[in-house]
């Protein structure tokens, strides 16, 4: 039997599939939402994109094209035509879905049939029995739980998978613990990576090959230590580059700096998707240009505009999530622009290092900064317009 590598999907190449293939079809008429709690009623039909910005999401109605949500909770029961891109702390998706599926979640369940792929990453990534994937599945999560029907191949990476569900393409799996439980059925091959063999209880049916491929472990250990040196230190590096460059921005920017965190303040929802729509633009924009070739200049342009935002846009939201934990402290004093920057780039660092998660706040915090950036020059000129324009004319 021969030894076949396990090609498993690391996170930095879902989340380019989440944000390159999860652009909506933005030449299309779109419904945008952004306020706290939404909720689509039952009798409602969205004959457009929808996107969703809030601190709850409950999607009951139908929706004809894409539904894209960045949420802190969705449930989504009703039917959706296109495709779905979900960025939220937790899912739970039991509306049939036409398109593929893009889960970036910290917990998220899945109950539902999907006529798509399923591209995921999150910590708990749980798929119920009524979860049938008609195309392939793809995920990285800390735990997988697979109870329901994938039509197509199937790769996931975790620390634990757990399957009792019916995959008719190839299983490929990167994990420290893997469980195959009754009734489980895998009609393709079984290709494995793991330190200790899989656990394959009575019942299990494996028509195809199987194959583990055993993790060596002192060579691996001794180089994560010496990685883990290096790393660490790098992450330091960029922290003091990130408090540098923050440190000019407010300098030489202040009051742009300070009319950035008031409208995340003012409008948190709305200023996320103006961040968001924001990077359409930019991506759209940047694709549409390149392939006309022509455009390459203007492409190179706002692929370069995109990396400028994604740098700093940890920067403008480090400001007001900084002003808010000082404010929780003691409301009466009144901290500087710097100390906030300096206590919310702290705390984001921080947030970043959580497994999983860590991913879906950086992507948030860049988000809401390029938002922040972009509205507080609409406002800054809006004023400066109303100031020069003098009394109307008698």
């Amino acid at each position: 039997m021969g030894t076949s590598k396990v090609h498993t999907m690391r996170p930095v190449t879902l989340i380019t599939l989440l944000i390159l293939l999860g652009i909506p079809r933005i030449l299309l008429g779109s419904d945008f939402r952004a306020k706290d709690d939404i909720i689509v009623d039952s009798d409602e039909i969205v004959r457009d994109d929808l996107y969703l910005f809030g601190n709850s999401s409950d999607v009951r109605g139908d929706v004809e094209g894409d539904l894209s949500a960045f949420c802190y909770d969705i449930i989504s029961s009703g039917e959706i035509g296109g495709g779905a891109n979900i960025f939220a702390y937790d899912l739970d998706l039991t509306g049939r879905v036409a398109g593929t599926v893009r889960i970036f979640a910290f917990t998220a369940r899945v109950n539902a049939p999907i006529e798509g792929n399923v591209v995921g990453l999150g910590s708990w990534l749980r798929f119920g029995n009524k979860a049938v994937i008609s195309r392939d599945i793809d995920i990285y999560a800390e735990r997988i739980t697979f109870d329901g029907t994938a039509r197509g191949k199937f790769t996931a990476s975790g620390d634990e998978v757990k399957i009792a569900g019916t995959i008719y393409g190839d299983v490929e799996v990167d994990t420290k613990r893997l469980l195959i439980v009754d009734p489980a059925v895998i009609k393709g091959n079984l290709i494995y990576k793991s330190r200790e063999k899989a656990v394959i209880e009575d019942g299990v049916v494996i028509e195809g090959e199987t194959t583990w491929d055993k993790k060596d472990t002192e060579p691996m250990e001794e180089a994560s230590k010496t990685i883990g040196i290096f790393n660490a230190g790098f992450k330091i590096a960029l922290l003091v580059m990130s408090f540098v460059t923050g440190l000019l921005i407010i300098l030489l920017c202040k009051d742009h700096a300070r009319e950035a965190s008031l409208q995340v303040q003012k409008n948190f929802w709305y200023t996320l998707a103006v961040g968001f729509l924001t990077f359409i633009i930019l991506s759209g924009g940047a694709l549409v240009s390149m392939v006309l070739i022509i455009g390459i200049p203007l492409s190179l342009i706002m692929i370069m505009i995109g990396m400028v935002l994604f740098y700093i846009g940890k920067i403008y939201a480090a400001i007001p999530l900084g002003n808010w934990v000082l404010n929780l402290i003691s409301k009466e004093s009144k901290p500087g622009i710097i100390l906030q920057f300096l206590i919310g780039l702290i705390i984001l660092t921080i947030l970043f290092r959580i497994p999983y998660f860590g991913m879906i706040i950086y992507i948030g915090a860049f988000v809401l900064g390029a938002g922040a950036i972009v509205q507080a020059i609409i406002s800054m000129r809006s004023r400066l317009r109303s100031a020069t324009a003098g009394p109307p004319a008698q």
